[in-house]
């Protein structure tokens, strides 16, 4: 049994194999565990391996590599157009990317190195400290307004809080300590940031390449071009497929403002503003700098004023 390239889906302990031929048929089909696949691989000859990129696909690559096959990495947007309808598995995942990776126009993801992986694990735990950090934050500032005690938004408002506190005798004793635990955990995960921080301003001013993208035009701290640097072959962050809001979709570099129906006008002496899209323009602008002409919430130098109907409310 020879096979030119084996579909891997390594979504569960229990992993998915779908293997074809150089005429794309279907030569093995099998579920081995964890334990057990690294002696299959072990047992094939030189094929071609095909895994959608998230994180253990990476180590699972270097794996693969080391024994001899070629791995390749492909983003989960990619695959998912080819799971065929109403057979949503295990099966039909690993079918669906041997289909995907067989295209002649298929893009795939670059495997990261350990060194990659050990910096996005800096960049991943200060993301989740910085959470924290607000969680702890909007703790307290619950806790203080049942009591009346308030301050305006923003981390660098806290002091005055915490003065607020410490200066009103009528606070309770046990809310006076909860509060106090809180902001002895906030000071502790801030000075843990700063760690992490001081030690990715390292890793990008060591590196050249994190050093010329940090001084780009519009490319901003240097520790965001590390992280971008990191984040390369991650699949869906790297290949421009991400749905937050305020980025492009799948394909696409800028305005989507074709994507939307355009919005109703707003009635004369009605409250409702105006924000959906009218027509698409076109222009190649990031999608929350793309607004109404005159609206005054384009950034200088951003966007082509022309996309949205109305002003751009929240971003």
């Amino acid at each position: 049994m020879s096979m030119s390239m084996i579909g891997l889906d390594i979504a569960k302990s229990v992993f998915q194999l779908h293997g074809i031929d150089t005429g794309g048929k279907v030569q093995l089909k099998r579920k081995p565990r964890r334990g057990e696949l690294i002696a299959f691989f072990e047992r094939q000859p030189r094929c071609t391996v095909v895994m959608e990129a998230c994180g253990a696909a990476h180590h699972r690559a270097r794996v693969s590599r080391g024994l001899g096959h070629e791995v390749k990495l492909i983003a989960p947007e990619a695959v998912r157009p080819f799971v065929k309808r109403g057979k949503k598995n295990d099966a039909a995942d690993a079918a669906a990317i041997c289909a995907a990776a067989s295209r002649p126009d298929a893009r795939f993801v670059a495997v990261k190195s350990l060194e990659q992986q050990g910096v996005l694990a800096l960049h991943s735990a200060r993301a989740l400290l910085v959470r924290q950090q607000t969680m702890l934050a909007n703790a307290m500032r619950g806790l203080a307004t049942g009591f009346g005690l308030v301050v305006p938004k923003g981390m660098d408002k806290l002091g005055e809080l915490v003065a607020l506190v410490e200066g009103d005798e009528t606070f309770p004793a046990r809310a006076r300590g909860v509060f106090t635990g809180l902001l002895e955990q906030c000071r502790a995960t801030a000075d843990r940031i700063e760690d992490l921080e001081a030690e990715i301003v390292a890793h990008a001013r060591g590196n050249g390449a994190g050093e010329r993208h940090g001084a780009a035009p519009g490319h901003g701290p240097r520790h965001r071009a590390d992280h971008r640097l990191a984040a390369r072959g991650h699949g869906r962050k790297a290949s421009g497929t991400s749905r937050a809001r305020g980025t492009s979709r799948p394909g696409s570099g800028g305005c989507q403002a074709s994507t939307r129906p355009a919005a109703k006008p707003a009635l004369a002496g009605s409250r409702r503003r105006a924000t959906a899209r009218s027509e698409g323009c076109g222009c190649s602008a990031p999608r929350r700098w793309c607004t109404a002409p005159g609206s005054g919430a384009v950034p200088p130098g951003r966007g082509c004023g022309g996309c949205w109907s109305g002003v751009l409310s929240g971003w």
